[in-house]
């Protein structure tokens, strides 16, 4: 999943960057990589991780 919110995120950037800018499809790759995240972060608390909530 970690992969997966990479992924995501560098295809995210890379439509933000090409010269048309496809602000929709970067949008949907971003709403991609946190959902990849957030399952990564339920997968951690449910195996008893603890987290701070701090970045």
């Amino acid at each position: 999943m970690h992969q997966e919110a990479e992924n995501a995120l560098a295809m995210a950037l890379h439509f933000l960057r090409s010269s048309g800018s496809d602000v929709p499809g970067a949008t949907r790759k971003a709403v991609q990589a946190l959902g990849a995240l957030n399952r990564l972060e339920m997968l951690a608390l449910g195996s008893g991780a603890r987290t701070t909530g701090r970045a």
